[in-house]
């Protein structure tokens, strides 16, 4: 057998040790990748679970919040187009929305009798909902002339003058009624004159209208004979009034 010198046996360790040494990379710098794209050091190419990103950004297996697949960490965004939201779905974004939480309040909605002073979001209070004459009373509330403070639902006086818009109606209760509604009629006088009968000398007259007006009774003796007979004690122009 033929054995190879000390010395020859040296040099080819060497040379060994230098080719293994070229085929390391260098400090810091990745492996060169396996054919078919398959990480170097991986025979299999799948990446480790243990929780380092994949390299471009991807999560790694298992890792709910990175960036493959359904990003369950997301919240859906119902906003529209620039983040503006309609909250009450009236069909005008927030921005533009002076009560958002209401879908009868917006920029041109109809006022209502609803007890929202501003439905059309024109910063005014509604008509409707407003007391213009400080009388307790809205147009909501029933006030049936906002203008005039003596025309509300709970008005027990009658009036012999309009209201600002003509009616007679100071209780608001769609009606004018007179205050005086009877008639003189013969014979109401009782014996002795006594009576404290009133009444209009014909047809109750219109709201505001003057007209004859019998007050009380009077005993009168007539010419030829000693009976005496009971007439009406005057005849006055009076003026109906109304509520």
């Amino acid at each position: 057998m033929h054995v190879a010198p000390p010395l020859q046996v040296a040099s080819l360790a060497a040379l060994l040790s230098l080719a293994s040494a070229a085929c390391l990379p260098e400090p810091g710098r990745p492996s060169p990748a396996a054919p078919g794209g398959q990480g170097g050091g991986d025979p299999t190419g799948q990446e480790p679970t243990d929780g380092v990103p994949a390299p471009g950004g991807g999560g790694s297996d298992g890792d709910a919040g990175g960036g493959g697949g359904d990003d369950a960490g997301a919240a859906d965004d119902d906003s529209a187009p620039g983040g503006d939201v309609d909250g009450d779905g009236d069909g005008v974004p927030g921005s533009e929305d002076c009560d958002d939480s209401d879908p009868s309040v917006f920029p041109g909605a109809p006022d209502r009798c609803d007890g929202v002073l501003d439905n059309d979001c024109d910063g005014r209070t509604d008509p409707g909902e407003s007391d213009g004459d400080r009388d307790g009373f809205t147009p909501c509330g029933g006030d049936c002339s906002d203008v005039d403070p003596a025309a509300r639902p709970d008005q027990t006086a009658h009036y012999s003058v309009a209201r600002a818009d003509g009616s007679f109606d100071w209780d608001c209760d769609g009606v004018e009624t007179w205050r005086w509604a009877d008639t003189w009629t013969v014979g109401l006088c009782p014996d002795g004159c006594d009576g404290e009968v009133q009444g209009w000398a014909a047809y109750p007259p219109a709201c505001g209208t003057p007209s004859a007006w019998f007050d009380g009774c009077v005993a009168e003796v007539q010419d030829d004979s000693s009976a005496v007979a009971c007439r009406a004690a005057s005849v006055l122009g009076k003026l109906q009034e109304c509520r």
